[in-house]
């Protein structure tokens, strides 16, 4: 795409997969200086939100996890919501619903969901979400609940979220009290409302590997 040069990679360990898979031990994570080192175009000055250091807890439960990577995705979107434009989420098989279950509205799934789920996620696996604006939710009231392909936020589609297989997973730059900041004096804005939506490419197939399918994060009606 001839970014690599020009977009940097945040390190937010706290898109970590589910702790309590890793109850021997955590693994060794590297370090900014040693992933610059094998070519990675890294921000040496990001400060993530949830600390490597943090990541200790291997009796995390799933709604915990879901809980954290949700968490995550709210900070990364209020720290790049003046600047607008796409946010881009990289990290496990799991992300792709850990980080938009709750953003749409839905409660946290319980361990046999997501791990049928997981199952179902090969490498380079994307899902796509988009802000509805309060046009569109007229829109498609008077639709009937049929929902249009329109950009939001100025074109902004986020998180996208997809399954690399590698260890980085980038963010926005800030701190974790973005999220404890007083609201007593100044009422709370509306929830804003997100939802997935289709890709615009088609899922990569490669050998045996099944195609992923995107709508398998969508509630059955």
């Amino acid at each position: 795409m001839g970014v690599a040069d020009k977009l940097k990679i945040n390190i937010e360990p706290g898109l970590f997969e589910w702790l309590a898979w890793y109850q021997d031990e955590m693994p060794s994570w590297m370090s900014s200086e040693e992933l610059t080192s094998a070519g990675y175009n890294i921000e040496p000055g990001y400060k993530p939100y949830i600390s490597s250091e943090e990541l200790q807890d291997t009796q995390e439960t799933c709604q915990q996890f879901f809980i954290r990577n949700f968490f995550i995705t709210q900070c990364t979107l209020q720290a790049t919501e003046e600047a607008g434009g796409n946010v881009l989420l990289i990290g496990h098989a799991a992300t792709l619903d850990t980080c938009s279950r709750q953003l749409v509205g839905k409660e946290p799934r319980p361990v046999n969901e997501l791990m049928s789920i997981v199952r179902k996620v090969p490498y380079c696996s994307v899902a796509m979400l988009e802000e509805v604006m309060e046009d569109d939710e007229t829109s498609l009231m008077q639709m009937g609940g049929r929902s249009s392909p329109t950009l939001s936020r100025g074109g902004r589609h986020s998180p996208t979220l997809s399954r690399l297989g590698g260890r980085s997973s980038p963010g926005g730059i800030s701190s974790m009290s973005l999220m404890s900041r007083s609201t007593i004096r100044t009422p709370a804005p509306p929830p804003k409302v997100w939802r997935i939506v289709q890709p615009p490419f088609p899922p990569m197939t490669h050998t045996s590997v099944s195609t992923f399918d995107w709508k398998m994060l969508l509630d059955k009606e």
